[in-house]
C-alpha cells in the first residue's frame, strides 16, 4: 500500500467536528475529519493538510510547468505565442521618435496663441508699403488721418483734415448717413465714396477741409496696381503711380506721373 492510500486512512480516521478557520488562511474540509489549509501570505502551505493538529504536506508545486495552465490575474496576464511573435517582429526602439532637424511648414497647423503663415500671405506682407499706407503725406503738423480698409484689410482711402477742429473719430462709412440719430457731438468719419470727412456740430454734420486724398487700387492677387495722391489746395494737385512686378510678384518698377 502506497504512501498516499495510508495517508487517506488516516484522513478517514480524523473527526474534528468543531473545526474553524483561522483569520487569513484559505481552508476546505476533505470529508469528515481532514481540514487543508492555506495561508495566503505563505505559498507554501498551499499543498498542506492539517491532520490532529499536524501540517502535512501532500502536493509539491514543481519547477517548471506548461505557461498553458496559467490564466490572467487582474494586475498581470499571460501572454500568448501570437503576442510572443508581435513583440519578437517590432525593431529595436522602434516607437523611439526624433524631431527632424527640418521639415514642411505644410504639416504646420494654426494654434491658439501662433499660427503658420500662407504663400499669400508672405506675398501680400512682401507687397506692403509702410510709408505708402500710413504715412501722413504731410510734413506739417496739426492734422489728422483717417483710413478706409476693405474687407481684406488693405487701405483702400487715406483722407488727412487739419487738426484744429474737434474730432471724435468713429468708424468710417460708404456714404453719408441720411439721418443724424445715434451720433453725438464731435462725431466724425470718413466718407469713403467722395473721401470727404465730416463731423457732427451737434445739428447737422460739416464737412472739414480736406488736406490730402489718397486712393489705393489693387489688382486681382491683391498687389498695389496704382496710387493716386490728390494735395488740396487754391489748384489741387494730384500725382499717380503706377507699379509693374515680375512673374514672381516682386515689384520691379513704379511709374511716376
Amino acid at each position: 500500500m502506497n504512501r498516499t492510500w495510508k495517508l487517506m486512512k488516516e484522513m478517514r480516521k480524523v473527526l474534528l467536528p468543531g473545526f474553524v478557520c483561522p483569520k487569513s488562511r484559505v481552508c476546505w474540509r476533505w470529508g469528515k475529519g481532514v481540514d487543508r489549509y492555506s495561508d495566503g501570505a505563505n505559498h507554501i502551505d498551499n499543498g498542506a493538510v492539517n491532520i490532529n493538529g499536524t501540517k502535512t504536506l501532500i502536493y509539491f508545486h514543481p519547477d517548471t510547468h506548461s505557461a498553458d495552465i496559467m490564466v490572467d490575474g487582474s494586475a498581470k496576464v499571460v501572454m500568448t505565442s501570437q503576442e510572443r511573435e508581435k513583440l519578437f517582429n517590432i525593431e529595436s526602439e522602434a516607437n523611439h521618435y526624433i524631431h527632424p532637424d527640418n521639415h514642411s511648414a505644410d504639416m504646420i497647423i494654426d494654434g491658439e496663441m501662433h499660427v503658420s503663415m500662407t504663400l499669400a500671405e508672405r506675398k501680400r506682407l512682401s507687397l506692403m508699403d509702410p510709408l505708402a499706407a500710413i504715412s501722413d503725406l504731410v510734413d506739417y503738423t496739426d492734422v489728422v488721418t483717417y483710413f478706409a480698409f476693405d474687407a481684406q484689410g488693405r487701405v483702400i482711402r487715406q483722407v488727412i483734415t487739419d487738426n484744429y477742429t474737434e474730432q471724435m473719430v468713429t468708424e468710417p462709412l460708404l456714404t453719408l448717413p441720411i439721418s443724424t440719430d445715434g451720433y453725438k457731438q464731435n462725431d466724425s468719419f470718413l466718407v469713403i465714396s467722395v473721401g470727404e470727412i465730416h463731423r457732427f456740430d451737434g445739428q447737422a454734420f460739416m464737412q472739414l477741409p480736406t488736406l490730402v486724398d489718397v486712393i489705393y487700387q489693387y489688382d486681382d492677387e491683391g498687389k498695389l496696381d496704382s496710387k493716386s495722391i490728390t494735395r488740396m489746395g487754391a489748384t489741387p494737385i494730384q500725382t499717380n503711380f503706377k507699379y509693374n512686378y515680375d512673374s514672381l510678384g516682386n515689384r520691379i518698377a513704379v511709374k511716376k506721373y
